[in-house]
């Protein structure tokens, strides 16, 4: 069973107070700590409307969205809810290891084997929120099942309010299914929408002063091929995602090269200079390794 959490505003209603108590608590004090608080205390903001703008007035919520630093705190501000959660009972994964939840930013999935289990994560996130100065948007919040009928299920509530049952949730851009737990409806949205993009650099390549090849395959390694590695550091993608991913990137190549159809692979390699896309897959598996060792 899995639960999406939304937090309202999660940027914007941050308690500033409560932020600061945290990172003194994790050792940022003196000078540094001293300049974060006086950088919160000078928030100010105006209104527009058309040519006019209102007067200047105080923001006393929340840390800069659009900045470095703002992620940072915002990371800061939820970790200790986090922690305190992954507490609670969760699952077990094969290799046991308890999970409770995972997230990023403010992506939360909530994890456990029952209802009532899950429950029970409900009610401590709906008192953690009350305690901290923040709530969840509980119409944005959706519950997800796997090979049950949902017309068995009970109801899961979150600050009384109770939660949508979904067939279908994109999380952190993967997509996750009602039934079996396959990823293949995801990889083949990444197939297609790389299809398109590839479709557009060509375009631009065919105009009449169009790209040199060497401009070309620059933008197929920025706007394309990215699209292919997304996720792959922890997920395997299937045979036929591979393959597909393959045929895309050597047709892409063939035709920004002014290259013929019936070109070998070996050929295509070589000239591009760009590696196959299985060997790239290979090599975001490993970098963690050489981190781990480094």
């Amino acid at each position: 069973m899995y639960v999406f959490l939304d937090i309202a505003k999660a940027f914007d209603k941050v308690d500033r107070q409560i932020l600061l108590d945290r990172l003194w608590n994790i050792g940022i004090r003196g000078k540094m700590w001293r300049i974060l608080k006086n950088l919160l205390k000078q928030f100010k903001g105006r209104i527009r409307i058309s040519d006019l703008l209102t007067e200047k007035f105080n923001i006393d919520l929340g840390v800069v969205q659009g900045s470095r630093l703002g992620p940072l705190l915002y990371n800061i501000f939820l970790d200790d809810f986090v922690r305190e959660l992954n507490k609670q009972p969760g699952i077990i994964t094969s290799d046991g290891i308890p999970i409770t939840t995972l997230g990023y930013a403010d992506d939360l999935l909530l994890l456990n084997n029952t209802h009532a289990g899950m429950q029970n994560l409900l009610q401590f996130c709906a008192t953690y929120a009350t305690d901290n100065n923040f709530t969840f948007s509980a119409t944005k919040c959706k519950a997800l099942v796997y090979h049950t009928p949902y017309n068995t299920l009970e109801p899961l509530y979150i600050s009384g309010t109770k939660l949508e049952y979904i067939v279908q949730y994109t999380y952190l851009g993967v997509c996750f299914n009602k039934g079996k737990l396959s990823f293949k409806p995801y990889f083949d949205k990444l197939l297609h929408k790389a299809v398109q993009r590839g479709a557009g650099i060509r375009q631009f390549g065919y105009s009449v002063n169009g790209l040199r090849p060497k401009s070309g395959l620059k933008l197929y390694c920025a706007l394309i091929r990215p699209i292919f590695e997304y996720g792959s550091q922890v997920l395997n993608p299937p045979k036929s995602f591979i393959k597909g991913s393959r045929a895309c990137q050597s047709q892409n190549i063939k035709l920004l090269l002014g290259l013929e159809k019936g070109t070998s692979t070996a050929c295509v390699r070589l000239l591009s200079g760009i590696p196959p896309l299985s060997a790239r897959f290979d090599f975001f598996k490993i970098i963690p390794l050489f981190t781990t060792f480094k």
